[in-house]
């Protein structure tokens, strides 16, 4: 038993050592790369939560009744575009500070 036991510790010691990448090496273009793809998704995301937010509304103001038949489903809509519109927020305050630190490994007058 005690060999069974030190030789799967043995193989997955070998999967971890294995598994282990090399470092990325992170300069300027990195951080304004990594900056302009969290931007675009945050543009995404804003979009995307806006435009479920509006048409659930002008759905919602079609057929105003909540418990009818397809007024719930634009509701939803509406009220799921909320927390999508709100989850582009953190991605571009990473993305502006990402570009803060492309920016200062520039370094001064660039």
């Amino acid at each position: 038993m005690k060999k069974i036991l030190l030789m799967i510790a043995g193989v997955l010691l070998f999967l971890q050592l294995a598994a282990q990448q090399q470092p990325v090496v992170k300069d300027r273009q990195y951080y304004l790369d990594k900056s302009k793809s969290q931007r675009i998704t945050g543009w995404v995301l804003a979009g995307a939560g806006s435009a479920m937010i509006i048409g659930g509304y002008i759905g919602f103001q079609e057929n105003f009744d909540l418990f009818g038949p397809g007024g719930e489903n634009e509701a939803w809509i509406m009220l799921l575009g909320v927390p999508v519109a709100l989850s582009s927020i953190p991605f571009f305050i990473s993305a502006s500070k990402n570009k803060g630190r492309a920016e200062m490994m520039a370094g001064p007058g660039v």
